[in-house]
């Protein structure tokens, strides 16, 4: 029985035996636990010693390759335990500074204790917003570009950094401070760049307001550059447009308006509609950016399309209406079909020279 072979590998895990062989037990049990069959219920009563006897392991253990193996395993626990363990959360929480103590310059090492920190914010859920200022330091650590660890670390640092905003229910100060981060994040690498751009997405969704007064006309400035840059794969650019939708649908006119324009992102985006040098498939996500602004900003959307010319403004709709049918989404179609309503509302000669088009 399961229970019976936990017992005895505990026995050996906190003996008075070999170090050796109390590790080993360890790894044992770590095998019990990543099996297929694993019961959570069932092991949760041998949490408490199990604690115990990592926290005297990780006591005796100096190598970091041992450390590692140990903490690996702690990791695995929270992973698999999940709610179980946020009975355990402050003790395994206490282990942190030690950990990344004995884990300087051990860069293989920090990496696995970031993975840890962030199964514990996953299994915690909402309680995990008490942490944020204990794990914001680990965070900008990890993902600051001027810090040479973040060439190791920087995909973890985003990890744990996501986690802690999907779980967040408010953002204190240190969680603000790391938004300065975010404008050379999103051009840092394509591998990141989808998990950056969910972080900047978390934020707006949990506080909109503060967030964008506190970086938010640097987050536009990026987006805009990530959303402009041509050798970007068209996933690429809807994730930035995506981002960019967000903070116009949860950041007020007059807080984000003056932003938006100063970033050019509404000229990038109807320059690519008029010229349409692109495939449908991509002017797709400019066309739903403009729509985005057009139906929840109408009063940019209006002074921006008074202000072009008349020819401009009828090529630019002619192919902005094209594209109605290249959408598949529900949802989208609704937007475009709201925002040419709100087009005609300009009153711009090139715009009502392009009105039949708008009929079914």
């Amino acid at each position: 029985e399961r229970p019976r072979a936990y017992s005895l590998l505990l026995e050996l895990a906190r003996s008075d035996d070999l170090l050796v062989v109390r590790i080993e037990a360890l790894s044992s049990l770590m095998r019990c636990i990543d099996d297929w069959d694993f019961d959570a219920q069932q092991f949760a009563p041998f949490l408490h010693p199990v604690f115990e006897c990592i926290t005297g392991v990780l006591a005796k253990v100096d190598m970091p390759e041992t450390r590692m193996r140990v903490v690996n395993f702690l990791s695995s626990i929270v992973q698999r335990m999940q709610r179980e363990i946020v009975a355990y959360a402050e003790p395994i929480v206490q282990l942190i500074p030690p950990l990344w103590q004995s884990a300087a310059g051990e860069n293989m090492y920090q990496t696995t204790i970031l993975v840890l920190i962030t199964k514990v914010v996953e299994a915690l859920g909402a309680q995990s917003t008490a942490l944020q200022s204990f794990v914001a330091p680990l965070v900008r650590h990890s993902t600051d570009l001027n810090d040479p660890a973040h060439v190791y670390l920087v995909e973890e640092g985003i990890e744990l950094w996501l986690m802690l905003i999907r779980n967040a229910t408010a953002l204190d100060t240190s969680m603000m401070e790391l938004l300065q981060l975010l404008p050379g994040l999103l051009q840092y690498s394509s591998e990141t760049l989808r998990k950056v751009l969910k972080v900047v997405e978390g934020y707006v969704l949990v506080d909109a307001v503060g967030v964008f007064r506190a970086g938010g006309p640097a987050i536009v400035e990026a987006l805009h550059a990530l959303v402009s840059d041509t050798s970007l794969t068209t996933r690429a650019t809807a994730a930035g447009y995506n981002a960019l939708n967000i903070i116009v649908q949860c950041v007020p006119f007059d807080i984000a308006g003056k932003s938006i324009v100063d970033s050019n992102a509404l000229w990038t985006a109807f320059t690519c509609i008029h010229d349409r040098k692109e495939a449908a498939l991509a002017l797709v996500h400019h066309a739903g950016f403009l729509s985005r602004i057009a139906v929840h900003y109408p009063q940019m959307f209006r002074e921006f399309m008074s202000a072009q010319d008349a020819g401009q403004a009828s090529v630019f709709t002619e192919h902005w209406v094209g594209l109605f049918d290249d959408v598949g989404n529900v949802a989208q179609r609704r937007l475009f079909a709201l925002s040419f309503a709100v087009a005609v509302a300009t009153t711009n000669d090139g715009i009502l020279k392009a009105l039949p088009l708008m009929m079914p």
